[in-house]
């Protein structure tokens, strides 16, 4: 059974954060969620526009990406037709619910000001084209119906693709895995093809895969940048009772109608400390090294 059940988010690079936001808002309606200091990256910006409540449209941004040249063919396909380096995004298309949805889409990116193609018909979906900011080519779809392997798989591709017919069995239907809890070790990052991420620093990608997962999990802080106020309603009880409930560290304040505010607590670090540092970042890698427990990121980070 495919335990992936969807998209999480797809983030993407930008120049221009605003530029990027302002589109999907404005064009396409998309909630702003979520706009700060990107995780255990230094000096940048991670953004979220909500696709429903598990998956979003995500953007990251650096004052250092306006320097990396983009070019059409390459870095960037341009249109959901072309072609671009392998590895990279062609296109992305996100899902509307029906026909009269899409059509209403397309109404309103062309009442903005936006070329719109289409409705396309594709036998098992439909839908529309059009551009987004910095070269990116995006489409609107909704599935007509289940994509049949007996119907979709053309054996002529298949062939061209090198694909055996054992193969294609096992592609088809992937084995099962039996989940072992969480305790299957990382494997040897010099016995293994991986594939291996890239693009650090010397040193930096065995140091970071040599911290235990245990210290990754609690590596960076993961409150919201806003402190905010939660009413959580209790049944009666003492008043010792409730602080346990509640849990150490909360400040609490008990009313009449028995409902206890939580003033969430965040920990207010400087540009310096370590939410701006960074997991790619040689000053951090290095001393990634020394992990042994929490009291070293404690004593160098925060």
């Amino acid at each position: 059974m495919n335990k992936i059940d969807g998209l999480h988010h797809l983030a993407i690079c930008t120049a221009d954060m605003k530029a990027q936001i302002a589109f999907f808002t404005d064009k396409l309606g998309m909630e702003l969620v979520a706009l700060y200091w990107m995780h255990g990256v230094e000096n940048t910006w991670h953004s979220f526009l909500r696709l429903n409540d598990e998956s979003a449209i995500a953007f990251v941004s650096n004052p250092d990406m306006k320097n990396i040249p983009a070019t059409i063919g390459q870095t960037h396909a341009g249109n959901a037709g072309a072609n671009a380096a392998p590895g990279t995004m062609q296109h992305v298309a996100l899902r509307v619910d029906c026909h009269e949805t899409l059509l209403a889409m397309r109404d309103r990116l062309r009442d903005k000001g936006v070329p719109v193609m289409g409705p396309v018909d594709h036998g098992f979906c439909a839908s529309i084209y059009f551009a987004g900011p910095e070269n990116l080519a995006l489409e609107l779809s909704y599935s007509k119906t289940a994509l049949d392997q007996n119907a979709w798989i053309d054996p002529e591709v298949v062939a061209l693709a090198g694909i055996t017919p054992d193969e294609l069995t096992q592609y088809k239907a992937p084995a099962t895995f039996q989940d072992q809890a969480g305790a299957v070790a990382q494997p040897v990052l010099s016995e293994t093809e991986g594939p291996h991420l890239t693009n650090y620093p010397p040193g930096a990608y065995e140091a970071i895969m040599g911290i235990p997962d245990e210290r990754i999990w609690q590596l960076v802080d993961h409150e919201p940048p806003v402190k905010i106020r939660r009413a959580v309603r209790l049944e009666p009880c003492e008043e010792a009772e409730k602080r346990r409930v509640v849990g150490l560290g909360d400040r609490v304040s008990v009313e009449e109608d028995r409902v206890v505010h939580l003033r969430l607590q965040r920990r207010t670090h400087p540009s310096s400390l370590f939410h701006r540092a960074t997991f790619s970042s040689a000053s951090f890698i290095l001393r990634a090294r020394a992990l042994l427990d929490l009291d070293f990121i404690h004593h160098q980070f925060l």
